[in-house]
């Protein structure tokens, strides 16, 4: 389970990486992006890039 902190920066970090996109980036292509910048951070060094897809979607369908 994803702490509120650990969503905190996931989103911040889904919107830095989407504002930096190109409008043609496939969506796996934003979860490997994502999974790099939080890989830099010591809280997330075990995160993988399914944990992030999984999560983005969880997000996807509260926030509707």
């Amino acid at each position: 389970a994803w702490s509120e902190e650990e969503v905190a920066t996931l989103l911040n970090t889904w919107r830095e990486v989407l504002e930096t996109a190109k409008p043609n980036t496939r969506r796996f292509d934003v979860a490997q992006r994502i999974l790099r910048r939080l890989r830099n951070n010591k809280n997330f060094r075990r995160v993988e890039k399914e944990d992030i897809k999984k999560q983005i979607g969880r997000l996807r369908t509260e926030y509707k």
